[in-house]
């Protein structure tokens, strides 16, 4: 999501308070409450699962679309059989016919989640403990690649077969050439489209896109606090910290490169952006994270 971009009108079927508060309840309990049940990988699953069934549940109920066109097969469908939360695209694009995808993109997300696994089954048990944030990292990006390029990817391609217009969750995000172009148009458009239905363009109209900004990069960092920072027992409010910085850096290009930019102005925005999004990393995949999360893992894989 440009999460400053022009504000569009929108009608929204707003969700009664009641059941909000019954679903952000239960959510509540399941990521306070797995971190002392489960190990760490297994309470990181679920919290993900607890939170990405509360985005969509609350995003169907939202859209103005779920209830004109989507009926109980499509609900079900879009909740269990496709990570996107866009749901005009999903429920209004059914009977819309699709280019079926070319074999050179099949062979390209095939070939992403491969890498993924000889990532996490090779290159990780090779990485030294000393080097946990390191760990973190690579693992993080490991499973970004499995199933946000991947697996995700993969789930795309097959929805378009079958004749929707479903586009991939990311999009290119090494081609991006700022900040607002990496976390608006490429990095993630699942969660894109999820905050901006649900926090952004709420926020804007009522105070503003710069501090609808703000909100939605800081409730980004809080959820991800609950699925990093909560399983690991440890490095609470880095991930927040991470994300705030990422809209730090967003004001900052605005400011600097908002004009008409040369070539050497462009290239230096994409220094920056590269900057920004990488060097703060391990405040985001922090060392406890590492530690009790990522480094189990093998051991597990090894077990199995």
């Amino acid at each position: 999501m440009d999460r400053c971009s022009t504000v569009r009108p929108m009608t929204l079927n707003v969700p009664q308070p009641s059941m909000i508060c019954c679903v952000v309840l239960v959510v509540l309990i399941v990521i306070v409450t797995s971190p002392l049940l489960l190990v760490g990988w297994a309470s990181m699953l679920a919290n993900c699962v607890a939170l990405f069934l509360m985005l969509k549940h609350l995003v169907w109920m939202a859209s103005p679309h779920a209830s004109r066109t989507g009926n109980f097969n499509e609900r079900v469908a879009f909740y269990l059989l496709w990570p996107g939360m866009d749901v005009a695209a999903f429920v209004t694009n059914r009977h819309r016919p699709t280019r079926r995808p070319a074999g050179v993109v099949w062979g390209a997300a095939m070939a992403k989640t491969l890498l993924a696994v000889i990532c996490v089954g090779l290159l990780i048990p090779f990485l030294n403990r000393e080097y946990t944030v390191a760990v973190g990292v690579a693992g993080m990006l490991a499973g970004v690649l499995f199933f946000h390029s991947g697996l995700f990817h993969l789930l795309a391609l097959m929805w378009q077969c079958a004749g929707r217009d479903i586009r991939p969750i990311m999009n290119a995000p090494l081609a991006a050439t700022s900040l607002a172009d990496f976390w608006g148009r490429r990095w993630n458009l699942a969660f894109r489209d999820a905050a901006a239905l649900l926090v952004f363009r709420p926020t804007a109209r009522r105070w503003g896109v710069a501090a609808a900004t703000l909100i939605t990069f800081f409730v980004s960092g809080l959820l991800h606090d609950a699925v990093i920072s909560l399983p690991a027992r440890g490095g609470y409010g880095l991930p927040t910290l991470y994300f705030l910085l990422q809209y730090v850096g967003m004001m900052f290009e605005r400011a600097v490169f908002r004009n008409e930019m040369s070539f050497w102005k462009r290239v230096a925005n994409r220094a920056t952006t590269a900057l920004v999004i990488v060097l703060p990393l391990p405040l985001l995949f922090h060392r406890p994270f590492a530690d009790n999360v990522i480094l189990p893992l093998p051991e597990m894989f090894k077990r199995l």
